[in-house]
């Protein structure tokens, strides 16, 4: 296990817990009746257990930490179509093989990508190209790349309104983290500044806080 990136400061007040997890955690938990429907309108039966699982690893975090009960949140989507909870703020993200939340009091956002696939994609030089002239960045190598993808990712999240458009998300390294779990790159950012972040990798229900190493 290896976080590059996610910094941690005990001093500022704003804490973003960030969680990832590869099985998802299998208990089954609390889910509002109208996510519920959603999910069950999923076709894809893959995407359908994904969101599942990134439904039950948000409960856990709720519980770990914030020290509440998922039951008693109540849930709604804003006018973009996002979930938002009463009391704080959440962001989920998942792909293939891996789940991750984020958890704070202030607006937060989190994107989770597999290193290996997305690092195939780019052997495709035209693929890569095209994927950095869409995010307006200079293509550098599938580690940059990647970097800057999931960190616009987390900072649009973050953010809560609005359609994706990449080109336009500025990123500030210094409000983005990243974290490399396995084959697996986190990012989490968060609107304005003054926070720190905490990861953690979730096994078997059990959650085991991320070693950190800052970038600088």
């Amino acid at each position: 296990m290896k976080a590059a990136g996610m910094k941690t400061d005990n001093k500022k007040e704003a804490k973003i817990r960030v969680y990832i997890s590869f099985d998802g955690v299998a208990d089954k938990v609390f889910m509002p009746e109208a996510r519920r429907k959603e999910i069950d309108s999923v076709t894809d039966e893959k995407l359908a257990e994904s969101k599942i699982k990134t439904w039950n690893l948000l409960n856990f975090a709720v519980s770990h930490g914030l020290n509440k009960n998922p039951c008693n949140v109540k849930f709604t989507k804003n006018e973009y179509g996002k979930w938002e909870a009463n009391g704080f703020y959440f962001s989920l993200s998942h792909t293939v093989g891996a789940v991750a939340v984020a958890v704070s009091d202030i607006p937060c956002g989190v994107d989770v990508e597999k290193i290996s696939s997305f690092k195939q994609k780019c052997e495709n030089e035209k693929y890569a190209l095209s994927l950095a002239e869409r995010i307006g960045e200079k293509y550098v190598d599938s580690n940059d790349l990647l970097k800057k993808w999931t960190g616009k990712e987390s900072v649009y999240k973050a953010e809560g309104k609005g359609w994706f458009s990449p080109c336009k998300e500025k990123i500030d390294d210094k409000n983005v983290y990243y974290a490399e779990v396995g084959d697996y790159l986190v990012a989490a950012a968060g609107r304005g500044s003054g926070f720190s972040v905490e990861g953690y990798l979730v096994i078997k229900g059990k959650a085991k806080k991320l070693e950190t190493k800052s970038d600088e």
